[in-house]
């Protein structure tokens, strides 16, 4: 005879101790950033040109290939799901094959395409488009960084790009990827950026100074709903 799990309605007791983890889970991601400090600690000087050692780093390239190829999976498994017809060739009735880069319409990913045109089905969300540029903007490592400290904000410079922020607060972002809010602090030897997106996800940028302040470790993580799990590791030597 076959065996068949049993399911049991969840009872008082098993929706108390849900809600007692999940505040456990949020009282802990507070307390990482109520943890976080104005200023470094003694001794760690961010100052001078900090240089790309290749060997050391993650290919950028390559990471964000396998990154975009997943979200046009999800994003392909999402339309199938909202058409009831297979996303591969002949899904459409337009007669048109599966979705690729080129063809996903608007965004980084595609050049403007006409994505879901005879499909009866809304254009592609504003969010896929946060989502594009987010991760092109990671397509290539910074071949230098640069920090310049005033107060309690610390500046990094990435080549051309340049980030602001002040620690001991949240600030609103509007700008070209939309809304979002930012906040950052020192985490020990580590300086750490997360910036998130509304409806995309979140972008968090820790930059770790070894302890002979000699080597710096630069680390890009992203997740959330309009975005695939990323790793995204870079090592720099300082030349001062």
């Amino acid at each position: 005879m076959a065996a068949f799990a049993s399911i049991t309605p969840p009872t008082s007791s098993w929706l108390k101790r849900c809600t007692a983890v999940a505040i456990l889970l949020s009282t802990q991601s507070f307390a990482v950033w109520a943890g976080l400090r104005d200023s470094p600690p003694p001794g760690l000087d961010p100052a001078g040109l900090w240089r790309l050692d290749p060997a050391k780093s993650d290919a950028a390239e390559a990471v964000i290939d396998k990154a975009m190829d997943a979200l046009i999976d999800n994003r392909a498994s999402g339309l199938e799901s909202r058409s009831g017809r297979p996303a591969g060739a002949g899904g459409f009735p337009s007669g048109g094959g599966g979705m690729t880069r080129g063809s996903m319409g608007g965004g980084a990913l595609g050049g403007g395409g006409d994505f879901g045109h005879d499909s009866g089905l809304d254009p592609e969300p504003a969010h896929d488009n946060t989502a594009d540029e987010i991760l092109r903007a990671l397509e290539h490592n910074p071949q230098t960084l640069r920090f310049q400290a005033a107060d309690h904000e610390l500046k990094v410079f990435a080549d051309d790009d340049e980030v602001a922020c002040e620690t001991g607060g949240v600030v609103t972002l509007s700008d070209r990827l939309g809304d979002g809010e930012r906040q950052c602090g020192w985490q020990g030897r580590v300086w750490v950026i997360e910036t998130t997106r509304s409806h995309a996800g979140t972008r968090i940028d820790r930059y770790e100074f070894s302890r002979d302040g000699r080597s710096l470790t630069y680390t890009t993580l992203l997740h959330g709903d309009a975005l695939p799990r990323l790793k995204l590791t870079r090592v720099y030597a300082v030349t001062r």
